[in-house]
């Protein structure tokens, strides 16, 4: 049996080969078409489908400020509310603020390089349940001022910058010209804010008596991580509570204000997500369109091939191995035309990621990874049953009379 599939493997390479022109063009169709859809998907898989890189990451909800009447439905709060927010919120198992900055890092008196960073309450590794590859993050009193000297760095940082030095905790590195004592250094792949791969260190946001009284300064962003029977309506029913307290007790400052809740997947991606659907629908057409004209292409090989069919059933062959051999040309140009999809998807993937504008959420996470390459060998080989099913089944009853007797004739 195995020497029957063997031969009957090489008779269909050799009726490919000597079709060039036919293979030739079934395998650019089929290229382009799985190509387009894998590169799509890949998009689709790393922005939509793909969880954020943080443990339970449907928990993490972000926590905003929002004053209908001035067309305001996301903005950061104070100090003075977010520790209102987290020391009221029973929904929360823990909430944490940040913000942005930057530092110049100067090393041996070589060029000062800018590094993004932010500041961040030490809940907030916490809350993202992430542990440093080295040493550790920030504990809860270092909160408090005098405790801004500390950082901890990226792994891409520590790595690019600091040339990897495994003796980096406890050392000082010199930002903005102040020495900041490394005090842990976060692993490959973390990133936050999130989807942000710009970011390369962190250091403490101290809440000073100054900031806390000063609740009209709102620039603080919040997350917090929803309590394992806590549910996102009823976070938001408890948070709209609490901002109508606050709002009641500070009417000068807070008057007006409430609080909107987005989950922090739909905060990253927002809108995009409709848009990535939309395209990858319109690729799936593309597919589609590309199966129908490959099978009429094969329909119209296998009217050529009619008579070597019928002198087949005519000396016995069974309708199951008439199936086998009318498929069997279409499974090897599926295999050819996924491969093929595969070099297309990667260009595609390369040119998508150099075009598409800074700010697209979770590029760094587009590409051709293994789920993508198994999205591509299924759809080659649904690919490649859809439009060998004609020609299989026209092949299964193929008139032999008169076949056999109009090739007399001629």
């Amino acid at each position: 049996n195995d020497q029957a599939n063997m031969t009957g493997l090489r008779q269909t390479f050799r009726s490919l080969l000597s079709a060039p022109a036919f293979t030739a063009i079934v395998i650019v169709t089929l290229a382009i078409a799985i190509g387009a859809n894998s590169a799509i998907f890949s998009v689709l898989n790393g922005v939509v489908l793909k969880p954020l890189p943080y443990d339970a990451p449907d928990q993490l909800i972000m926590v905003w400020e929002a004053n209908p009447a001035q067309s305001l439905p996301q903005e950061p709060t104070s100090a003075a509310t977010f520790v209102d927010w987290r020391e009221q919120a029973t929904s929360f198992q823990e909430m944490a603020a940040f913000r942005y900055r930057g530092f110049t890092l100067t090393l041996d008196g070589g060029v000062p390089q800018r590094i993004a960073s932010a500041e961040v309450t030490p809940s907030l590794f916490r809350v993202l349940r992430t542990e440093p590859a080295l040493g550790r993050t920030f504990t809860a009193d270092e909160e408090a001022p005098g405790n801004e000297r500390l950082v901890i760095l990226s792994d891409g940082a520590w790595r690019t910058r600091l040339g990897a030095d495994a003796d980096i905790i406890g050392r000082t590195i010199p930002l903005d010209g102040v020495a900041h004592e490394v005090v842990g250094v976060m692993p490959p792949g973390f990133t936050f804010p999130i989807g942000d791969t710009e970011v390369e260190a962190w250091s403490p946001l101290t809440l000073s008596l100054d900031n806390l009284a000063s609740r009209p300064h709102r620039g603080l962003s919040t997350i917090g991580r929803l309590g394992d029977a806590s549910t996102l309506e009823g976070a938001r029913s408890e948070m709209s509570l609490i901002a109508g307290q606050i709002a009641e007790d500070y009417p000068d400052s807070n008057q007006g204000w409430t609080v909107t809740l987005v989950s922090a997947e739909e905060q990253l991606v927002g809108d995009t997500t409709s848009t990535i659907w939309i395209l990858f629908g319109a690729v799936t057409l593309v597919l589609l369109i590309g199966c129908v004209n490959v099978a009429n292409l094969l329909l119209v090989r296998s009217g050529d091939r009619n008579r070597e069919m019928a002198v087949h059933a005519a000396f016995g062959a069974r309708a199951t191995d008439l199936v086998k051999r009318a498929m069997s040309e279409g499974l090897v140009l599926g295999v050819f035309g996924g491969l093929a999809g595969l070099v297309v998807a990667w260009l595609l993937v390369s040119v998508l990621r150099s075009v598409l504008p800074v700010g697209f959420p979770r590029l760094e996470d587009v590409r051709l990874d293994p789920i993508v390459l198994g999205f591509t060998a299924i759809v080659s080989l649904v690919a490649a049953v859809l439009f060998s099913l004609a020609p299989a089944l026209r092949s299964v009853r193929p008139d032999i009379s008169s076949i056999l007797q109009g090739s007399a004739r001629g």
